[in-house]
């Protein structure tokens, strides 16, 4: 077998191979030993023709499609291995010539992994922003505790209040005639959280405890179920349960409860001393975050488009297997907000490209620095990440295997890669809201954020 290799735009290689033709016979007669069992021809007990009489039958070519897939795994994964490259994405085969007698021509392009040329990246300029603390910010958090105080009530008769949570059983019905995908039993719905069309959840309010009541609703003129959009329809609802949050009085005696504190003064003030500490780590968080994409921007590299893609699968598996978590799918959840998977999914092609982008230059800013990672910066990135529940940090690592500590030295080589651009870097601390970017259509992702927040831990 020979081949030769041809470098194409961007990251994409072409492989051209000539197969001799003794060898493809031999693929061919493979192929036939393999399929035999499977043809019958008259006169001959199945199994038992030879070639010969398949071939007059069905053709010369009757087994050419077996053969090269029996051929090619070999002959490409010599090709792979000689020529250094290691493809991001599957091969583009395009067979020119293929017959008995004669040798096998045929090329594959496929993308590989990409060459990274790192740009500036020491002695950067970047801006860390702090958060100034407010009053508002303060009371925010205080009522963040006092909300983790909360006794959940479930009522045993009523009506249904704003922001109650109600385990209900629907279906979904136009001109009377139930659609697809539009009933559930035992479905959970916290009044308020926009799961539903417009206007569903707001005719909940009132319902007593047990009742069925008819919801009216118009689907939006642009649902993604052509046969919906714009549609009249009518929700025949059956209220099972109802549980509403019962909030503490926040005063002297609440802060002695959850804190070591014995006046709300005194608590707020740890309050506030707590959000100021955040503040200052958030702001070291984002301007670091700021400084690696700077990084990035400088590199060249040509982002095979493979990558980005499957990166998207990724999210979009993480997205729908956390939602299963919650009791619904990734399927249901677009049904609800009325959007399309493809376009959902697109939504996140820019984050993912930037995932894919970073991984890629942060592998080749860490051969740059070749930071030597040891056992205390191991264990000091464990005493910084550990719940004091899980114990000390020797006790945690004797629960690990191989594979799990090095992944953890692997953690460890990075953040320590980036602790050492950033103490070059040139940093100027600003008192102050960090800027925001412009926001792109948020209205359909906004309910998928609970779920997608655990992404890039699974992933990682």
């Amino acid at each position: 077998m020979e081949f030769k290799t041809e470098q194409l735009e961007g990251s994409k290689v072409k492989f051209s191979f000539v197969v001799p033709a003794e060898e493809f016979k031999e693929a061919n007669q493979k192929a036939y030993l393999k399929n035999r069992g499977k043809i019958t021809i008259p006169g001959f007990r199945k199994g038992k023709a030879p070639l010969s009489r398949i071939q007059a039958m069905y053709g010369k070519g009757v087994f050419f499609e077996d053969a090269f897939d029996i051929l090619f795994p070999e002959v490409y994964e010599k090709a792979i291995t000689e020529s250094g490259i290691e493809p991001v994405s599957r091969p583009d085969i395009d067979i020119q010539k293929i017959d008995l007698g004669s040798d096998l021509e045929f090329t594959c392009e496929v993308y590989k992994y990409p060459t990274v040329e790192l740009g500036e990246y020491e002695g950067l300029s970047v801006k860390r922003y702090v958060h100034p603390v407010s009053e508002e910010d303060i009371e925010a958090r205080l009522q963040q505790e006092v909300k983790k105080q909360a006794r959940i009530i479930s009522l045993t008769e009523g009506m249904v209040e704003p922001k109650d949570k109600l385990n209900l059983d629907y279906e979904g019905s136009v001109d009377g005639v139930p659609f697809e995908g539009g009933a559930a039993k035992g479905h959970v719905l916290e009044i308020g959280s926009g799961q539903f069309i417009p206007g569903f959840e707001d005719q909940l309010i009132g319902m007593d405890l047990g009742t069925e009541q008819d919801i009216n609703v118009t689907f939006p003129t642009e649902y993604h179920s052509k046969e919906l959009a714009g549609k009249e329809a009518v929700f025949r609802v059956k209220l099972n349960s109802v549980d509403r949050e019962e909030l503490p009085e926040v005063d002297d005696d609440f802060a002695a409860d959850v804190s070591q504190f014995e006046t709300l003064a005194e608590y707020k003030a740890d309050l506030e001393r707590q959000l100021k500490e955040e503040a200052e780590t958030n702001a070291d968080n984002l301007a670091r975050r700021d400084l690696f994409d700077e990084i990035v921007k400088n590199a060249k590299f040509d982002l095979p488009t493979p990558m980005v893609e499957t990166q998207m699968d990724r999210m979009m598996e993480t997205i729908n297997r956390n939602m299963q978590k919650q009791g619904y799918s990734l399927d249901m959840f677009l049904q609800m907000v009325g959007n399309d998977k493809d376009a959902f999914r697109e939504q996140y092609r820019e984050q993912a490209t930037q995932e894919v982008s970073s991984e890629l230059v942060l592998e080749e800013l860490v051969k740059a620095i070749n930071y030597e990672v040891t056992d205390a910066d191991v264990d000091a990135l464990l005493e910084k990440s550990l719940d004091p529940k899980d114990g000390t940090v020797e006790d945690f690592k004797k629960n690990l295997n191989a594979a799990q500590m090095e992944n953890i030295r692997y953690q460890t080589r990075n953040q320590k890669t980036i602790d050492v651009v950033w103490e070059k870097a040139k940093v100027e601390t600003i008192i102050g809201e960090y800027p925001q970017p412009e926001v792109l259509d948020e209205a359909v992702v906004e309910k998928a954020e609970e779920a997608s927040e655990e992404s890039e831990t699974e992933q990682e």
